[in-house]
C-alpha cells in the first residue's frame, strides 16, 4: 500500500485499503500487514488475488476476503467464499453498554439496515472463542442452514438461506 492512511501500517488501514470500514468489515486471519522498510505491505489468501486489491470490499469478488464461520461443518472462521452459517462484523465502540448491544449496532451498520426483518433467518450473536479481531457474529438460526450471499450491504431482503445437508 502506497499511502497506507493516517494510521500507519495497520490492519485498520488495510481494510480501508480494501475497500471496508475499519473496525466493522474482518478480513480472514490471513490478510497480514507489516511494514517492510518504509513500504506497507499486504499479504493476502491466494484465492483472493485476480487483480489489485484496492476496493475490492466494494466488489462481488469480497467474499474471499471476509472472515465467516461454518458451524456446521464444525469450522471457527472460514472465507465467505466457503459455504457459511454466519459473518463476522467488528464491535461499534462508539454506542452501546454491552457488548451485544455494540454487536447489534455494528450488525445495522454491516448490513446497511437494522437486522429485525431477518429475525427468522438471521440473528447477532457472540462468539467468544472466534480467532478473528471481535466475536461479534451474524448467524443463521440454525446451524444447518447456510447463507448463500455475503450480507454486507444487504438491500434486498429477500434472500433466502440454503440446507448446509
Amino acid at each position: 500500500m502506497n499511502d497506507p492512511g493516517p494510521d500507519g501500517c495497520s490492519i485498520g488501514s488495510a481494510t480501508e485499503f480494501l475497500g471496508g470500514t475499519a473496525g466493522i468489515d474482518v478480513l480472514v486471519p490471513e490478510v497480514q500487514v507489516e511494514t517492510i522498510g518504509e513500504t506497507c505491505v499486504l499479504t493476502v489468501p491466494m484465492e483472493a488475488v485476480a487483480g489489485t486489491a484496492a476496493g475490492v470490499l466494494d466488489t462481488d469478488q469480497d467474499a474471499a476476503w471476509r472472515a465467516c464461520t461454518n458451524a456446521h461443518a464444525g469450522k471457527l472462521v472460514v472465507p465467505c467464499s466457503e459455504p457459511h452459517t454466519g459473518e463476522f462484523v467488528g464491535w461499534d465502540l462508539s454506542s452501546g453498554s454491552t457488548p451485544l448491544e455494540r454487536c447489534n449496532t455494528a450488525a445495522a451498520t454491516y448490513l446497511g439496515a437494522d437486522p429485525g426483518p431477518l429475525d427468522d433467518r438471521i440473528r447477532v450473536t457472540i462468539e467468544p472463542d472466534a480467532d478473528t479481531p471481535t466475536p461479534c457474529l451474524l448467524s443463521t438460526t440454525r446451524t444447518n442452514l447456510g447463507i448463500p450471499v455475503v450480507l454486507r450491504n444487504l438491500s434486498d431482503w429477500g434472500f433466502t438461506v440454503t440446507s448446509l445437508d
